[in-house]
Formats: structure tokens, sequence, C-alpha cells
């Protein structure tokens, strides 16, 4: 019997959101490195940073502040968690903890450089968490057909 048929429903849809998410994060940080110049002549001309909020005004230095170095490990982590993703769908198990270790460096990362207030902080702690458990969680959903069972 083929077993891409016996995965449970909840863990195809997370590993594809999962699959989503982190392309989204790689997109975004690589176009962060591309806007990086687009910023710094924003932030030069006083006609546009009189229009712009001092929130985002906030955001986009947080960025220009933030070492080039941190988007490519950023973009690196995200394309990481997509072949552990693909593994993940693959029953290799070696997924799961090289999910969890990538999880948990980018935590760490985004701890370090993009929270300037607790509530960002607990946010992107609590998110790098629930999303390891939620996977560990859909990994063990079902009788026949649980997928950690399964990893090799």
């Amino acid at each position: 019997m083929d077993e891409t048929k016996n995965r449970h429903g909840c863990l195809a849809a997370w590993l594809v959101l999962l699959i989503i998410t982190n392309s989204i994060t790689a997109l975004s940080n690589l176009l962060n490195i591309i806007r990086g110049d687009t910023f710094v002549q924003l932030l030069q001309n006083p006609a546009y940073t009189g229009q712009i909020p001092a929130e985002q005004l906030s955001q986009i230095q947080m960025l220009l502040d933030t070492p080039l170095w941190v988007f490519y490990v950023s973009i690196a982590l995200a394309i990481f968690n997509i072949a552990c993703v693909i593994a993940l769908f693959m029953w290799k198990k070696w997924g799961f903890w090289g999910f969890c270790a990538s999880s948990i460096l980018s935590v760490a990362i985004n701890l370090i450089y993009f929270t300037k207030d607790i509530t960002t902080m607990i946010t992107s702690i609590l998110g790098g968490i629930l999303t390891i458990l939620i996977l560990f969680g859909v990994l063990h959903i079902g009788k026949k057909n649980k997928g950690w069972p399964r990893l090799k």
C-alpha cells in the first residue's frame, strides 16, 4: 500500500502550511535585502520621511540597523526548514529534528535582532515553540496512520 495515501490529513495540511510559511519567510527576507538601498534613499529624502508614519520609520530603521548576514541566515534557515518538511513527507525522522533545531535557532535570531518590546519577544518564543509542538502533535494523530512511528 502506498505510504502517502495513509498520511493523516492534519499532518499533510500542517506540512503544506509549513512549506508555505517558510517560503514566505525566505522571500520576505530576500526582499528586505533588495529593498535596503531603497530604504536608505527614502530616509535620506526629507520629503518622504515627513510622509512616513513614525512607527514605520522605526521599523525601517530597525531593518537598516540589522546586519546583512542575519537576513542571509534567516533565508538559509527557512530553506532548510522546507527541506526538513519535505523529508517529513518522505517519512525521514531527521526532518523533525532538523526542523526543531532550525526553528529554535530562528527564534534566537529573532530575539536578538528583531525584538524591541516584551510582547514581540513573547510572541516570537511562543510562535517557535507552538510550531514545533503542533508538528509533534500532528505526527501523533490517529490510530492506524500515526506519522511518528512511520518516521525512519
